[in-house]
């Protein structure tokens, strides 16, 4: 179900599945000529810890899990 720049691996619209991920907090998509990857997805677990210590200079988007 993810969605893709047409004819590339790279993603649009990533969708995850509950059941693979639902003992990760972190989840991360390696770039491929980027030593640092621009696309980390965490937990709502994580996410309230993060929010909850008041982490700067971070930005949440919702993302499609089924």
């Amino acid at each position: 179900m993810t969605t893709y720049v047409p004819g590339t691996s790279h993603i649009i619209k990533p969708v995850f599945s509950a059941i693979k991920l639902s003992k990760l907090n972190l989840v991360y998509r390696p770039q491929l000529f980027w030593e640092i990857t621009s696309s980390l997805y965490v937990s709502k677990k994580m996410k309230e810890a993060m929010v909850s210590e008041n982490l700067s200079g971070v930005g949440f988007e919702p993302v499609l899990v089924v």
